[in-house]
């Protein structure tokens, strides 16, 4: 079993056409199988002269399953890689066109005969297989494949693929013919659609129809200015883009990482510095990495306020006063009255103290903090009456 499925070329429209004739093979096969329409019509006769009918009808028709199962998976690939570059309105007459003309070549071929026809849309394939190798022809087709007890999948260029089966119906004509002399076979058949389908791809790759970015037959092998990467599908875009997506969650995932690492090591020498009997230090490695992401349970702030406080480091203390009021506002009462005192006795910022103490609640103070409060109220405002002018820029 050997079969393609894919392509890595550029695929710029959906294969609605494609599709869309698919489904007409395989509807009109139906209605013949079950009796709803005759098969006759359907066939491309020989000898009985030009019927342009049947021309159009002949490659709608399959003689069994199997011929159309696998003429609609060749049809899908190589539809795919040609209608992906032209689009559906584009595509549909192209195919149409091919299909016609290759039966109307076959038909006149074989007016001579005394009988026989044919049906299918191989030549018509390969017509669009002629098409894909003269503008993709470095671009591959995926097969998959199951012999005996292997199967994989294979990736083959286009251009290969063409050369291949132009060359086993070569052989087996020239066999059957030239040998055994036997009359036409079938594999001539599928080369008389090779022939249609090989300078209408060179005439619309010519006129400008298609793009194919440098990457077309003439270009790869002819050509002075030659692309040095392959032209990319959506699919490969959307793939590259998922890879780089992946890479950069991982490289912020590891950037989190260390991140995390480095604050919890800085949690660390903080605790060693409150051991140690060294707030200032606990307080100034907290402040400098406090912007990068560091916090602190408010029991470390605390034992760094408290020894902050003892050792009269009044500007460092207050920093670490006004987070301990942000993180429990309810609760700071007291906080802000020590705040605001500090704020008047140590930082000469009497309009910072008067802010604190507006907010306090003094029904939640002791009364010894209430008094504290009316001390340190009327003091802020001595020294604003007195022309105290503090820089009052957010911070401390």
């Amino acid at each position: 079993m050997f079969f393609p499925f894919s392509t890595d070329a550029p695929v710029y429209y959906w294969p609605y056409a494609t599709v869309g004739l698919i489904i007409a093979n395989v509807l009109a096969f139906l209605a013949v199988d079950i009796g709803q329409l005759s098969l006759d019509p359907w066939i491309l006769q020989y000898g009985q002269g030009l019927h342009p009918e049947q021309w159009i009808l002949s490659p709608f028709m399959h003689a069994g399953w199997g011929h159309l199962i696998g003429n609609m998976i060749f049809l899908w690939v190589f539809g795919l890689v040609v209608e992906g570059k032209l689009g559906p309105a584009k595509f549909l007459p192209i195919y149409l066109l091919t299909a016609t003309a290759q039966s109307a070549l076959e038909q006149a071929v074989m007016l001579g005969a005394t009988g026989g026809g044919s049906l299918g849309a191989s030549s018509a394939i390969y017509g669009l297989m002629a098409i894909a190798a003269v503008w993709a022809p470095e671009n591959s087709i995926q097969f998959f494949y199951w012999i005996a007890f292997y199967m994989g999948v294979t990736d083959i260029p286009i251009l290969g693929v063409a050369a291949l089966y132009v060359g086993l119906d070569l052989a087996i004509a020239g066999l059957w013919t030239g040998l055994l002399g036997q009359g036409i076979t079938s594999g001539v058949l599928h080369l008389m659609g090779a022939v249609v389908g090989l300078p209408l791809g060179v005439f619309l790759l010519k006129r400008g129809v298609v793009d194919c970015e440098g990457w077309d037959f003439f270009s790869r092998y002819f050509g002075d200015d030659k692309p040095k990467t392959k032209a990319k599908s959506k699919a490969a875009i959307a793939k590259e883009n998922a890879a780089q997506e992946a890479a950069a969650a991982e490289r912020a995932a590891k950037d989190a990482k260390r991140q995390s690492d480095s604050l919890q090591a800085a949690r660390q020498q903080i605790g060693v510095y409150l051991q140690a009997s060294n707030p200032v230090a606990a307080a100034t490695l907290y402040q400098k990495l406090r912007g990068g992401g560091l916090r602190l349970e408010p029991a470390a702030l605390h034992q760094i306020a408290k020894g902050l406080q003892a050792a009269g480091h009044w500007r460092e203390l207050a920093p670490i006063l006004s987070e301990l009021i942000e993180a429990a506002p309810q609760a700071a009462d007291p906080l802000r009255v020590t705040l605001a005192h500090v704020c008047v006795t140590k930082l000469e910022r009497p309009g910072r103290a008067l802010e604190l103490l507006a907010n306090v609640n003094a029904e939640r103070l002791t009364d010894k903090q209430r008094s504290a409060a009316k001390g340190v109220l009327k003091a802020a405002r001595a020294m604003q009456s007195e022309g105290v002018v503090e820089l009052d820029d957010g911070g401390w």
